[in-house]
């Protein structure tokens, strides 16, 4: 959007100790609040709960925007209460299928009221659309993730067959959601008839303990490992032969499209929502009903032992660089911003 005349200012609730995850374009105007809800000092731990709203009302005054966008349930509930009163359009961005991010009945209803009184609520599937009332339906937009081709993946040259290990990847955070235990239980039932493959599974999280006990007690030591965090995801699936995604929800899993991108053949979990958006089952990769381990085992054997296949759907899995390229979703962002006047004057 930079390119296209927009400037962006970006505003962060950290005290920017730290420096971004991604990478930000020099274009691109970081602004840290240091309004987290920890915050070192006794003083700022009472206070800044009930300063949040007023600073970062402060912050988008003083930064005049055409627009603002907030990100996640909680922050966007914030935004709006920051912005009561002002002639500040403001887009609630959903990043997580609703349904299976259950806020409790308070926090809920403070959602239902933030939705009905932002201009506009974007969502990233169909079905975390249908979640909500018709009314907060009637303001929303579906407009997914963008997938872009990563420099250092070479869509035309998939991953080699030939090698006397092969990887099966996943990636995501220890948290019981990702369905890692899931995962586990069935790669083991596949490891004697693969016995060239290894499963390794990048991340952290609060289930690592649970999961390397799991491991040990299915007699998988040695088969699968739990590296960490990786700041190069793509590099690490550019070394795999195939990704797997077992997830019990998902909003629209980026690491499923990056490693679509990256040409990588993939399965999975046919969960809400994302994957049945993304994947074009059995064309650039294979869904497998939600929670199924025994048909999740027998489609890993299938792809694992079958070296054409994988090749057949990592070529059209690189496809979606174009199904969902920067360019596509940018201007679905823009055609919002651009709407959002007439918007405002139908929903008043």
């Amino acid at each position: 959007l930079s390119d296209q005349g927009w400037s962006i200012t970006v505003l962060t609730f950290d005290d920017g100790s730290f420096p971004s995850f991604y990478k930000l374009r020099l274009s691109v105007q970081l602004i840290p609040l240091s309004i987290m809800r920890h915050q070192k000092g006794f003083l700022r731990l009472l206070t800044i709960p009930f300063l949040r709203p007023w600073i970062l009302r402060k912050a988008i005054l003083k930064n005049k925007p055409d627009v603002v966008i907030p990100f996640l349930d909680l922050t966007n509930i914030l935004t709006v209460l920051s912005t009561i009163g002002l002639a500040i359009p403001v887009i609630a961005a959903e990043r997580t299928h609703p349904k299976y991010h259950q806020m409790g009945k308070l926090w809920g209803g403070l959602r239902n009221w933030a939705y009905r009184r932002a201009s506009c609520v974007v969502v990233q599937t169909e079905i975390s659309l249908s979640f909500f009332s018709p009314e907060i339906q009637r303001r929303s937009r579906v407009i997914p993730n963008p997938v872009i081709a990563l420099e250092n993946c070479n869509i035309d040259s998939p991953t080699t067959t030939f090698k006397d290990t092969k990887t099966l990847i996943a990636i995501g955070r220890l948290s019981k959601e990702k369905g890692f235990d899931l995962l586990l239980m069935a790669f083991v039932k596949v490891v004697n008839s693969c016995p060239d493959w290894k499963l390794v599974i990048w991340g952290e999280g609060d289930q690592r303990e649970k999961l390397e006990y799991l491991t040990e007690e299915l007699g998988l030591t040695g088969k699968v490992s739990f590296p960490g965090v990786t700041r190069k995801p793509h590099e690490k699936m550019r070394e795999s032969d195939l990704f797997v995604l077992s997830s019990q929800f998902e909003g629209f899993p980026n690491v499923l499209c990056e490693a679509m991108a990256c040409g990588l053949p993939v399965i999975s979990f046919n969960c809400q929502s994302g994957p049945g958006t993304i994947i074009r089952d059995g064309y650039d990769g294979i869904l497998v009903p939600p929670g199924a381990v025994a048909e999740l085992a027998v489609t890993l054997e299938k792809v694992m032992k079958d070296a054409g296949l994988r090749a057949s759907l990592g070529k059209n899995a690189s496809e979606i660089t174009r199904r969902f390229s920067i360019h596509k979703v940018a201007r679905m962002w823009e055609e919002l911003f651009l709407s959002i006047p007439k918007m405002i004057r139908e929903n008043n």
